[in-house]
């Protein structure tokens, strides 16, 4: 469809395209000027869901990306509870006001709301302050589903009820943290107030969600950590009594501490074992070397009680030192004061020596006071092995003990040290998720949504002109496009070029739709038949013999065949060519008295031999032109034989009907019985298609002479015809 297509579619239907949008129009002025005018009032709340201002490390990502946030707060804000909760808030404070308030509500509300609740229920209701109203009306409410209160709340009120609150229209500005409520109502005092009200209502609940949200994960938390805290304690205690009851300090250094040395004791006893193995072989020897020069020190009684004190002694203070290596005691003057004791016995035991040597001494035992002495030393040197050695045996003996009670205490200590363990791990995630559910409590109290801008003094809009322009672009649109889809669905044969295609006809010519009453239509149908005349004598010069038969044919009756013969003879006769029309006899339409008319029945074109001369008579060879009309060949029997007598075959067809497969079947078989040509003459064309096909309208000057032209032809016979064209 083209742009030209589309503007002859408009000019075709221009009166549907203007009364159906006009009427459109009125309907709504006359329905939407009853209506009460709309006031509308605007806020502005701060929700700080995409800044993130918040503690750091708080729980924030679990309230999810800001777009859910703006979902929940949404829902909150378009919840029956808060629109229940506002509408109560809005009756309560209007129900305090004793006289009418100009600033409050328009005088049309207050008389209402007198009417609705009388002195004696307000008395009921009204409480001191407005919170103190608002649960009286909320407790009267919910008392009944049937008194005053109730009904209100849950009618369609355009101001009381909650449905009305559900015309806020909330709008999230660009990417901000703002939002913008807007409310529109018959009554501007309530509009601004109930959001007012809304807004409080709202950030309340709001806060509630939220923090109902992090409170019970708080509580949770905090009871979690106090349990995990005490099975904590429970663990250590139980750890505690056990090292208590076991005389142990720390398991591990003890336990390691004791085998250490240990392993030292025992290393170090094998050292004196064997240096006092070698010292007692020593002394053994010295003894016998002794005897065998005559000299008897161990029957020395003085000598062996000096001697036996020194063991002791040596013993002491191998103690001590050991002692004072394990724990850092200072044992210096103990020791000191025992190892001067013990050089006092030594020194005993030599003068005992030198006592001993002069009594044996001979001549022959010069060298006896040198082994009595390496004598004294090694009984001094195998004393203080000795003393070492059974030290350092006790020792072992004191940490094998030490050992054989720790090391099957060792499953128990891991035991109790693993349960301390896992209590405390427990204990530490319990307070971590505390800490983070704290700090998600505290980002709601950092961050609280607030109102930017109350509401705003509301302004009137008249609607009324603007559903008008509404109304009436959205008809005029939706006509046309009905009328588009029309055009684009229809399949019929509007237009020529159309038609052509579908018959597989060419269009020889087309008539004009005619419209009653539009007298200026006459010049173009004129146009149109001179243009169809003018391709019929094109088509008559090519036939050198006369006559020129032509067929008038159609599918159905009604379709403007008697209108293309009679406009065809008529023509011809006028141009000087002799024409002959022929029509059936039971033609019902009557012809102009100046045509050359003859009457056949169509049943003797049927005979089998019959020609054009058996019908029309032989007077018919004096005529430069027969026209032959044919009955509907769909509806009654056509003379069959006529066809091969036609040099011509014109097809009329009703613009305004579709080509149906009747259609192509009846001429599939004409064409098999004729080589005459088919052509098409579209009946009832709309005036654009026929100014396409035949050329576009005149202009002024070529149209005043060409009305002239057809005013002087004194060729219409017909003189209504012939006065209809003069007055145009």
């Amino acid at each position: 469809m083209t742009l030209r297509d589309l503007k002859q579619l408009m000019l075709r239907n221009w009166r549907l395209l203007l009364i159906i949008p006009v009427v459109t129009a009125i309907s709504i002025y006359f329905f939407a000027s009853n209506q009460d005018k709309t006031y509308t009032s605007s806020l502005t709340l701060y929700t700080g869901i995409n800044s993130g201002v918040m503690i750091k490390g708080g729980n924030a990502d679990n309230y999810g990306s800001a777009e859910t946030v703006y979902n929940n707060m949404l829902n909150i804000l378009n919840g029956t509870d808060t629109h229940e909760e506002v509408a109560m808030r809005l009756l309560s404070k209007h129900l305090m006001a004793k006289r009418y308030d100009s600033l409050l509500m328009e005088k049309k509300t207050f008389i209402e709301l007198n009417e609705t609740f009388p002195i004696t229920l307000r008395s009921k209701l009204v409480g001191n302050t407005e919170e103190d109203t608002y649960q009286k009306v909320k407790a009267y409410m919910e008392s009944s589903n049937t008194n005053e209160v109730f009904e209100l709340i849950y009618s369609d009120h355009p101001l009381y009820s909650a449905s009305a609150l559900a015309n806020v229209t909330p709008t999230k500005l660009n990417t901000s943290d703002l939002i913008q409520l807007e409310y529109a109502t018959t009554d501007p005092f309530v509009a601004r107030e109930a959001l007012n009200i809304l807004a409080n209502v709202f950030i309340r609940r709001s806060y509630e969600y939220f923090s109902g949200k992090t409170m019970p994960v708080v509580n949770y938390f905090e009871k979690s950590s106090k349990e995990a805290y005490d099975r904590l304690r429970a663990a250590e205690q139980r750890l505690l009594d056990f090292n208590q009851s076991h005389n142990i300090v720390d398991y591990d250094q003890q336990i390691g501490m004791v085998s250490s040395e240990k392993n030292a004791a025992t290393q170090a006893f094998y050292n004196l074992e064997m240096e006092y193995t070698t010292a007692l072989a020593t002394l053994k020897s010295i003894d016998r070397n002794l005897k065998n020069r005559g000299t008897t020190v161990q029957n020395n009684q003085k000598l062996l009680q000096v001697s036996n004190q020194l063991p002791a002694i040596y013993s002491r203070i191998s103690e001590l030192e050991l002692y004072a290596n394990r724990t850092g005691a200072d044992n210096q003057a103990e020791i000191a004061r025992l190892q001067q004791r013990a050089n006092s016995i030594e020194k005993q035991m030599n003068g005992t020596i030198d006592d001993l040597y002069t009594s044996t001494h001979s001549p022959e035992g010069a060298d006896t006071k040198g082994l009595l002495n390496e004598y004294i030393r090694n009984v001094i040197l195998v004393d203080q092995l000795k003393s070492r050695r059974d030290l350092l045996s006790k020792q072992s003996a004191t940490f094998n003990n030490e050992l054989e009670k720790l090391v099957p205490l060792g499953t128990d200590v891991r035991k109790l040290r693993r349960d301390i363990e896992l209590a405390e791990q427990e204990y530490l995630a319990y307070l971590q998720g505390l800490k983070q559910s704290q700090l998600s409590q505290q980002n709601l109290e950092i961050v609280p949504m607030k109102v930017m801008e109350p509401a705003s003094d509301p302004e009137g809009v008249d609607y009324v002109l603007l559903l008008v322009i509404v109304g009436l672009v959205a008809t005029f649109v939706i006509t046309l496009i009905g009328l588009i889809a029309s055009y684009l669905l229809s399949k019929k044969l509007f237009k020529p070029s159309y038609a052509a295609k579908v018959t597989t006809f060419p269009v020889i010519g087309v008539l004009p739709q005619i419209v009653p009453g539009n007298k200026t239509q006459l010049l173009d149908i004129e146009r149109a038949e001179n243009q169809l005349t003018r391709q019929l004598l094109l088509r008559f010069q090519q036939k050198k013999e006369s006559p020129y038969v032509i067929g008038v044919m159609s599918s159905l009756s009604g379709e403007g065949k008697s209108t293309v013969s009679n406009t065809l003879a008529n023509k011809l006769n006028n141009l000087g060519i002799e024409t002959l029309s022929l029509f059936p006899e039971d033609h019902s339409t009557e012809n102009s008295s100046y045509l050359k008319t003859n009457y056949y029945s169509p049943l003797q074109g049927v005979t089998p031999g019959s020609n054009l001369s058996f019908v029309a008579g032989t007077g018919h060879t004096d005529y430069a032109v027969v026209i032959v009309e044919f009955p509907a060949l769909l509806e009654s029997a056509y003379p069959v034989s006529l066809l091969q007598n036609l040099d011509l075959i014109l097809v009329t067809v009703n613009a305004n009907r579709t080509w149906e497969q009747a259609d192509i079947n009846i001429f599939d078989n004409i064409r098999k019985a004729t080589d005459a040509p088919i052509e098409l003459v579209l009946n009832g064309v709309p005036t654009d298609q026929v100014k396409d096909f035949v050329g576009n309208q005149i202009g002024k000057t070529k149209y005043s002479d060409e009305r002239k032209l057809i005013s002087s032809r004194s060729t219409y016979n017909n003189p209504k015809e012939n006065e209809a064209v003069v007055k145009l």
